[in-house]
């Protein structure tokens, strides 16, 4: 069901979603670009719809909602161990299709390889997606390519108007809502993407040998291990694991009494 919302109903929505659930979208930082004077716009959490920044794209990805880029899984001591409690809240983030496309893979790796992980699958599920719809390419994309310019997996879309936005709302609970805000239902489908002036085009046969193909020396030649391409990329799982001890008990057979399992982005060892 689609609606015409105007900012202030939209920040009613917000009002009443943040009793329930922290809210993320890409926000703009003044002065936190990568060179001096600059912007970046960025996933953090936001308040209002004001926040959210649709016209302009993420220089980083909204993974960090799911996968935080630093999180302490457990603690434990000599005889126990205590798991870290799972936020108290759900999420709703606003992205676009591609990224969902994107989420889609993370998925893939997480819930549906195997035994699903336990922590991302406990956000995953609390999580609601809401759909930023494209009216038009921005530089360097090539989504159409792969066609990941069109998404129909979200709980709600969104898109920008003159007045207000254009919502298509699958959620029952917050078509109820945009109901009694008095919003008149109507037909609404998300903008998305027809045309990019990058193309890209998939080679054919590609197999796991590419790995060894001399492209990545000269990739590797400039790499200065910085760990930024994990943290960019909304699809990479490279991270790695280790045990923060902070209390020793002097025991041979016992390298600890208490510390701390982290999970870290990061490039992998």
């Amino acid at each position: 069901m689609g609606f015409n919302i105007s900012r202030e109903q939209m920040n009613r929505w917000f009002l009443e979603q943040r009793q329930v659930y922290d809210i993320y979208g890409p926000k703009r930082f003044t002065g936190g670009g990568v060179f001096s004077g600059t912007d970046c716009v960025r996933y953090a959490a936001v308040s209002c719809v004001g926040d959210i920044v649709f016209d302009e794209k993420s220089a980083y990805s909204f993974k960090e909602v799911l996968m935080p880029v630093v999180q302490t899984l457990f603690f434990f001591t000599e005889d126990q161990v205590k798991e870290v409690e799972a936020p108290k809240k759900g999420a709703i983030i606003f992205l676009r299709s591609c990224d969902l496309h994107a989420l889609q893979r993370l998925d893939a790796m997480y819930m549906d390889n195997g035994p699903a992980d336990y922590y991302y699958n406990r956000l995953r599920k609390n999580t609601k997606i809401v759909l930023m719809g494209c009216s038009a390419s921005f530089d360097n994309c090539f989504c159409v390519s792969m066609g990941t310019n069109r998404s129909e997996n979200y709980q709600m879309s969104i898109d920008v108007e003159k007045d207000g936005y254009l919502v298509d709302c699958k959620d029952q609970a917050w078509s109820n809502l945009f109901s009694q805000l008095d919003s008149e239902p109507l037909e609404v489908q998300p903008r998305y993407v027809q045309e990019n002036e990058v193309k890209v085009e998939i080679p054919t046969g590609l197999s796991a040998a590419v790995g060894g193909s001399k492209m990545w020396q000269e990739y590797d030649s400039r790499c200065i291990n910085c760990g930024r391409c994990n943290f960019v990329c909304p699809t990479c799982t490279c991270f790695t694991m280790q045990d923060l001890f902070y209390t020793e008990n002097g025991k041979p057979e016992s390298a600890a009494v208490s510390g701390l399992l982290v999970w870290s982005m990061a490039l992998p060892m």
